[in-house]
């Protein structure tokens, strides 16, 4: 956790990204994500349907959340 807020954070204090992807549900993520978006980054949120983070939802520009199905190309059967 600690190490993705502060990639968040270096990537907003040095400019290196516009976008920056969350793909976790942890919401102690929050403060850094709030602070990418005060520093007019775009947060995304990618969760699962099944099991929404409502917080991330809220507090990210935008969410995509993959369902089952968009996955099942990717497995072994």
């Amino acid at each position: 956790d600690v190490n993705i807020a502060v990639d968040i954070l270096v990537n907003t204090y040095e400019n290196l990204a516009d976008r920056i992807i969350i793909v976790s549900s942890d919401t102690d993520l929050l403060p850094a994500i709030k602070k990418a978006k005060e520093k007019g980054k775009i947060v995304e949120y990618v969760g699962f349907s099944h099991k929404v983070s409502v917080a991330l939802v809220v507090n990210c520009s935008e969410s995509t959340l993959l369902k089952k199905e968009d996955l099942e190309q990717f497995l072994i059967k």
